[in-house]
């Protein structure tokens, strides 16, 4: 028999199939994720390039503001790694893979597991380890990736920014493998545990063989208090042990808060048959990065939230492509305790469906997440007039709202809410700037990159007059700003721990020296792109003010 010719073929990424986070709008070539695509732009250059790939969020900051940072729902199920964002991108060939190489023009270091697979099939795990602090220099990442002999043409990075002192950015991904005629490669790519396939009936050769254990001489309350810090995968061994462990692990006490996001790859629609026993006290459900691979995933889900759901009061169903609005209309009409509503990343089709009757249902949010949805400003509106109650509401990245119409709302309905993020949002003007004032409660508001005309001379009066309480101000872009518009800031607002000033050229290195001197919580300044404000001031700055943290990136050449 002849021998097949396998060649080793080198490729760049094609495609960009999915992210959990980004700098840029759509279709924007800074810092875009279609960056990500193709031969290195600027590797081995090091800096903040707009052509690469870059991600927002990095250090714990993001974790202290609620209105981005989901607290976990079941922490004995939370990610060992730590995995906060991804992104997935295809290849053009199939390949056995043998190197692997991610191009880090700016603060590397936050890949944390790698993963592949072939088009729709079973997810291999091909690389993992801990976050990485890296010096401030280019990187070109070759993991030691672990021996793999199925066909690979998606590559999935695991990201976990932690570590990271500012933003980073990515330029390129290189695979390398072999490619022949068939490839006809097989892997029995087992998962560890598939959540959807669990057993909980006990092995009857082990119940003949049981003996007794001082364990099963405790009480009940106590077991279950001992079984409470177990994860889901544990819950379902524990489950085969014997009689009475089966009985005590399926207990629905155990199950009132479940999070399956770390096992986002062995979820399946089956997994609601195994919730369906045990949701009687469901409250918190995390399915996000789940069942885009199941087609009946869509089906047994809307199933489920009709049926299973009425304690639900947290949802979170991130980067959930299926999600439509029969779905929406399912919370809607059947969650009506919900409190927390997470939709990121969800281009809900069929939003239509919904009518402003059925959102109204939805009058107990506490939190309503819809960073980067279609969600337009008609349908936003009556959800926010029925929800006085409402403390944080992150709309970064909504392209179909109209900023200003939205604040109005807010202003005389959601006069509690402590949190708003609208990072890239249009049509702010300083009518809306004003209204903001009206809820004393801010302690975290995002405008980055919100402001589209001409700030007027006292815009920022009111809103600081207003919200003396804020902790935590982004003004990215403003560029309108000079020292005299923001002055009431450091007046007013003296509570602030972070202040973000990027690319507002109008300000001087005296207004920064005052906030530096007014402002006694200040922890993080990003002034960066403020090119009125020379980088020798800021290694003063930095020397004179050690606890705070003075972000200043300049433009690269």
């Amino acid at each position: 028999m002849q021998a097949q010719m396998y060649v080793t073929l080198e490729q760049f990424a094609s495609r960009v199939l999915e992210v959990t986070t980004r700098y840029s709008l759509f279709n924007h070539v800074s810092y875009d994720p279609g960056n990500f695509i193709g031969k290195c732009s600027r590797y081995p250059d090091y800096g903040d390039f707009a052509e690469t790939y870059s991600l927002r969020q990095y250090g714990n900051w993001w974790k202290l503001c609620e209105v981005n940072w989901q607290r976990s729902y079941r922490q004995a199920d939370d990610d060992p790694l730590g995995v906060e964002d991804f992104v997935t991108v295809r290849f053009d060939y199939a390949v056995i893979p043998t190197r692997l190489f991610i191009y880090e023009t700016y603060n590397p270091g936050s890949i944390v597991r790698i993963w592949g697979r072939q088009m729709k099939q079973k997810w291999v795990l091909m690389w993992e380890g801990e976050p990485q602090e890296c010096p401030p220099q280019a990187r070109k990442f070759q993991p030691d990736i672990f021996k793999v002999n199925c066909l690979i043409d998606t590559i999935r990075l695991d990201l976990n920014c932690s570590k990271l002192d500012h933003h980073t950015c990515f330029d390129a991904i290189l695979l390398i493998g072999l490619s022949g005629p068939g490839s006809g490669f097989h892997l029995k790519c087992l998962s560890a545990l598939n959540m959807s396939k669990i057993v909980t009936t006990p092995n009857e050769d082990i119940e003949k063989r049981e003996h007794k254990h001082y364990f099963d001489d405790l009480p009940y309350e106590v077991i279950m208090h001992i079984f409470k810090f177990l994860d889901l995968k544990s819950l379902s061994k524990c489950a085969c042990v014997s009689s009475q462990w089966n009985h005590l692990a399926n207990d629905p006490h155990l199950y009132q808060n479940i999070s399956f996001k770390s096992y986002w790859n062995i979820i399946d629609s089956t997994i609601f048959d195994y919730l369906e026993k045990r949701s009687k006290f469901l409250k918190k459900l995390d399915l996000s990065w789940c069942g885009k691979d199941d087609e009946s995933f869509p089906r047994k889900l809307h199933q489920f939230l009709q049926q299973s759901c009425k304690n639900l009061s947290h949802i979170s169903l991130g980067n959930a492509s299926y999600f439509n609005g029969s779905h929406l209309a399912a919370l809607c009409s059947s969650c009506l305790q919900l409190e927390e509503l997470r939709l990121r990343n969800v281009f809900v089709s069929e939003i239509a469906f919904c009518h402003h009757q059925t959102l109204s249902k939805l009058n107990k949010l506490v939190t309503l997440d819809l960073y980067s949805t279609n969600i337009s400003t008609d349908l936003l509106i009556p959800l926010l007039e029925v929800n006085p109650n409402l403390r944080y509401l992150n709309l970064d990245f909504c392209e179909e709202i109209v900023l200003d119409n939205v604040i109005e709302v807010i202003s005389r309905y959601n006069r509690q809410l402590i949190g708003l993020s609208c990072w890239k949002v249009r049509g702010l003007t300083s009518y809306g700037i004003n209204l903001l004032g009206e809820c004393h409660h801010l302690e975290d508001l995002d405008l980055g990159w919100c402001l589209n005309v001409f700030p007027q001379e006292q815009c920022l009066e009111k809103l600081a007059s207003g919200c003396k309480g804020l902790k935590r101000l982004i003004l990215s872009a403003w560029r309108g700003l000079v020292d005299t518009m923001l002055y009431p800031l450091i007046e007013h607002c003296i509570r602030l721990e972070q202040l973000d000033l990027l690319s507002i050229t109008g300000i001087s290195s005296q207004f920064i020296e005052t906030a530096l001197n007014r402002l006694p919580n200040l922890k993080l300044l990003e002034i960066s792109y403020c090119d009125s404000i020379p980088v020798e001031m800021v290694g003063q700055w930095k020397l004179a003010y050690p606890n705070v943290i003075i972000q200043k990136c300049v433009h690269s050449h």
